[in-house]
């Protein structure tokens, strides 16, 4: 609907990429902002526990510049979301991203499938935008893509589902196929403990990671969103690992529109920053939207 012009805006929740994907698929810009900067408060999806830091709320909108506008209007405490901050957002305006340390991949590490050549050429653009803009730009992959998202993934269904089936149970949800993913065994304490632990092993690694950077830039997914009707639809998830890490990281993350593939859809770019550092996310992807086109309207 923002796409096609009938919202100015809309609030997305993101668990894995539920605010990156769409924006790629539709050709919009959004943000996942920092963890702790958005209350959820009366969100259909429980928040709070051990996967609290996993779930935030950030707008969508057809241009950077209204995201920028968006975000300060629903960010800060609300006296009911405990996990919220009262962090101060920079400023954009005066933001200059020259100097700014840019690294960019296009695969989830060593031995990991690569993007389609789509993706690919237009992760390279980005990259060569930022470097002509005075951006000290290299190519470096986070550790552990991969894993991390396997271990997501284990940890968010190690209750068996039973989070998902209080919710499909409190909407009163009729449709048979979520009730058959709730028959699912649950993991033993001790290796949820394990995986918990190796999770934060991994996040302690991609902090010092980024000590050597200020901005990453990658994929949103590793191949262009299917066509309507494409009964290839795994296209659509695969390369879930750009996005699932950010959530567990808690980092913003926010995604523009970089180009377009051959089924004349548009291919996302998502750009990440440190935490707490929207603006130097927003001031990144303000001059990819200007270089590399933005938000155009999608002709199937």
């Amino acid at each position: 609907i923002v796409a096609a012009g009938g919202a100015a805006f809309d609030i997305g929740s993101d668990f894995g990429g539920s605010i990156r994907g769409p924006s790629h698929a539709c050709g919009i810009a959004g943000i996942k902002p920092t963890s702790g900067r958005i209350p959820r408060t009366g969100h259909i999806v429980d928040y709070g526990g051990t996967f609290d830091n996993y779930q935030q709320l950030g707008p969508m909108a057809r241009r950077v510049e209204d995201l920028v506008t968006l975000l300060p209007l629903i960010s800060g405490p609300d006296d009911l979301d405990a996990a919220i901050h009262p962090v101060p957002l920079g400023d954009v305006t005066s933001m200059k991203i020259a100097g700014l340390r840019v690294a960019f991949y296009t695969q989830q590490g060593p031995g990991a499938a690569g993007s389609s050549t789509e993706v690919v050429a237009v992760i390279a653009a980005a990259a060569k935008a930022l470097e002509a803009a005075g951006c000290a730009v290299g190519e470096d992959v986070p550790p552990h893509l991969m894993e991390m998202d396997e271990l997501r993934r284990k940890l968010t269904t190690g209750d068996g589902n039973a989070w998902q089936k209080r919710l499909t149970d409190r909407y009163q949800t009729i449709v048979p196929g979520p009730a058959r993913k709730f028959n699912q065994p649950q993991v033993p304490v001790a290796d949820f403990i394990a995986m918990l632990e190796r999770q934060d092993a991994i996040k302690s690694e991609i902090l010092t990671f980024m000590e050597k950077y200020d901005v990453l830039i990658c994929p949103v997914r590793s191949t262009p969103v299917p066509r309507i009707g494409d009964p290839d639809k795994t296209a659509d998830l695969a390369g879930s690992g750009f996005t699932s890490i950010y959530n567990v990281t808690g980092y913003p993350a926010g995604v523009v529109r970089g180009g377009t593939c051959s089924n004349r859809l548009p291919i996302g770019v998502q750009v990440v920053g440190r935490p707490w550092t929207e603006h130097v996310v927003f001031a990144v992807m303000a001059h990819l939207e200007r270089v590399l086109g933005g938000h155009q309207p999608v002709m199937v």
